[in-house]
């Protein structure tokens, strides 16, 4: 039995297509408000019809980031704000564990003070807005 070469090539061709790893969905985030713990304070994470804004205070230092909650194409969430020249971006990234990180991506000790960071997780949900 012969099988043309261009038939070979279509099915190699789809296997490559099908297993080849596709954008990942990223995860749900409802609107409300998120208690969290920071590096060097606690903090609360409101979202809000696509926005997100996170606000924490530690015993010698605040900061807020506030911006618009946009999905990548690995799954997680960002959202990034421009102050005075200074940009800062956050990531949530879902872990293995149930809970959500929160990742500075770039400089934003501008944004919250030298003795505490954005880095931290997402505890839980304290209320639905409407």
């Amino acid at each position: 039995m012969k099988i043309k070469a261009s038939y070979i090539g279509l099915l190699a061709a789809a296997c490559v297509f099908l297993s080849a790893p596709q954008d990942l969905q990223a995860f749900e985030l409802s609107d409300g408000s998120y208690e969290t713990d920071q590096d060097g304070g606690t903090g609360t994470l409101k979202v809000f019809q696509g926005q997100a804004v996170l606000r924490i205070k530690g015993k010698e230092c605040s900061g807020e980031v506030a911006g618009e909650l946009r999905p990548l194409s690995d799954g997680q969430l960002t959202f990034s704000q421009n102050l005075d020249g200074n940009h800062c971006a956050l990531v949530l990234r879902d872990s293995t564990q149930g809970l959500i990180k929160i990742m500075p991506q770039q400089n934003c000790s501008k944004f919250n003070g030298p003795t505490c960071s954005f880095f931290g997780v997402v505890k839980k949900h304290t209320f639905m807005q409407h």
